[in-house]
């Protein structure tokens, strides 16, 4: 079977508790099914435990703000591969 790419967008690789339910979510899947990848604006220490987990991401910070998230996610989902179902945790 193959895996089907998920992309993981989060606003900052900080300890939120959103972001560390997202990170949680990254490196609990089942790998034969998923194969998430995650998208995040600001880096932090969660960025550590995903790539230990094999992970990848990437951090790509946003100029303008949050208004600019939505086509910066659709920017770096092309550069990763699509398609991918989305999950966003914002917080």
């Amino acid at each position: 079977m193959k895996s089907t790419p998920l992309l993981i967008v989060m606003p900052t690789l900080a300890r939120g508790g959103a972001e560390r339910h997202a990170a949680l979510i990254a490196t609990q899947l089942d790998y034969e099914r998923w194969r998430p990848h995650v998208l995040a604006f600001n880096d932090g220490p969660l960025h550590g435990i995903l790539a230990d987990h094999g992970v990848p991401v990437v951090v790509a910070p946003v100029p303008g703000g949050r208004s600019k998230i939505p086509a910066a996610a659709a920017a770096c989902s092309r550069e990763v591969g699509s398609p991918h179902s989305v999950t966003y945790s914002y917080s």
